[in-house]
Formats: structure tokens, sequence, C-alpha cells
């Protein structure tokens, strides 16, 4: 079984891109295609970190990746908090601040009434 499963929900206004278990160098490669292709075709994507169990520095760095190339192009990249162990991870790198974070994609998005 992968260490990390990637869920994908287009809902009207946006792209919802759910993560679920570890995300660590060898999620690295998949999350980030997945968020590159949500951002192609989206013009607001959240990463939903709220069922990460462990994230690293090369999850850190996708994460990065994906906001610089979001403002690049004038597109809203935000991130959903993970539990208290993956939220530290962001607090210890002052990430907090830099990045764009919401209680919950709802909020942003509203649900696709086409399907």
């Amino acid at each position: 079984m992968p260490p990390i499963e990637i869920e994908s929900e287009i809902q009207a206004g946006g792209y919802v891109v759910r993560l679920r278990g570890e995300f660590d160098l060898t999620a690295s490669d998949p999350v980030e295609a997945a968020l590159a292709s949500a951002l192609q075709n989206s013009p607001t994507v959240i990463l939903d970190l709220r069922d990460v169990s462990f994230i690293d520095s090369s999850g850190l760095r996708v994460i990065l990746k994906t906001d610089a190339s979001a403002r690049r192009q004038a597109k809203r990249f935000l991130l959903v908090k993970g539990p208290p162990s993956v939220d530290r991870v962001f607090r210890i790198a002052l990430l907090e601040k830099r990045l764009d974070f919401v209680a919950d994609p709802s909020v942003v998005l509203e649900p696709d009434p086409g399907g």
C-alpha cells in the first residue's frame, strides 16, 4: 500500500486535493503532479492536510513550489491545516504567515451542482 492516498475533487470555483497518510519523499512526485494538474485546470486549488499523519521537508518543498507557481499564474493556492503534529512543522518552519490557510474547503468553494 502506498504511504499516501491522493483524492482530487472539482468543485464550483476550484479544485480540492485531499491527502491521507505520510507526505514524505516517496509521496512528493505524485502529490506534485496532482497539484500541478489542479493548477492547470482551476483558478483556486485547496490542499487538504487534515488526514496527513506526517510531513517532512520534501512535502514542504512541494507545497512551496506549488504556492510559487500559483502566485506566478495569479491563482489561489490554499491549505487546510493538518493535525497538530503536521501543523507544528509549518509553525517551526515559519510558514504559517507565508502560506494561506483556511479552516475548511467548503468555506471557500461551493459544491458543484452538476455532480
